[in-house]
């Protein structure tokens, strides 16, 4: 499975993409846009058709979940702890984590989690250089949670991501620093599905 995640900043040109994306077998969208006010995000979702709502997982505004037809909500690693699952039960619930002991210690709740930095950043610039969580995954125990790889992974690297143990890969900078990001996002999605 591909995850695509939002630029963080405003970009009106951004919906028409990820209606494109979508309509191209998109199967999940993280929206993060922390820095936009409630109405802002709902007019932001608006564009967004119900039938692809089902795709759409907040990182934040989540309050405003239920009122624009979205039933998936993600937490950073500092929101995560305060995660109850009871609170939640209506919804897929996926996370972010920087180490496999953080994995390891997952709910089965959780469906997925994002462990990064799988390769240098390409939206981040400086952000794993320095190391990558590679070494780490000989030591996963957890087989109930999802493991999404996270920075780096574009349509060159795809493959041996998910044969070093990935269920799954996250998009950002390959698909939002690229010309053509609905060339990029089949790119990429051709390769996972050599994965299946």
């Amino acid at each position: 499975m591909i995850i695509v995640i939002s630029k963080e900043q405003f970009d009106p040109l951004e919906p028409k993409i990820w209606l494109k994306l979508l309509d191209n077998g998109l199967e999940s969208l993280h929206i993060r846009k922390y820095d936009l006010t409630d109405m802002e995000v709902i007019q932001l979702i608006s564009t967004i058709p119900m039938s692809f709502r089902n795709a759409l997982v907040l990182h934040s505004h989540h309050h405003l979940a239920n009122e624009l037809g979205i039933k998936r909500l993600h937490f950073n690693s500092h929101l995560r702890d305060s995660v109850s699952k009871n609170g939640f039960k209506n919804y897929q619930l996926s996370c972010s984590v920087h180490d496999i002991t953080e994995f390891n210690s997952l709910g089965s709740y959780w469906e997925y989690a994002f462990l990064s930095p799988v390769y240098p950043s390409l939206s981040k610039p400086g952000y794993g250089l320095d190391k990558s969580v590679v070494p780490q995954l000989a030591d996963r125990k957890n087989q109930q949670v999802s493991l999404v790889a996270l920075s780096g992974i574009h349509d060159d690297n795809i493959d041996q991501t998910l044969q070093m143990g990935f269920d799954a890969v996250a998009l950002i900078g390959s698909i939002w620093n690229s010309e053509n990001p609905l060339e990029t996002f089949k790119a990429c999605r051709r390769k996972t599905l050599n994965h299946v």
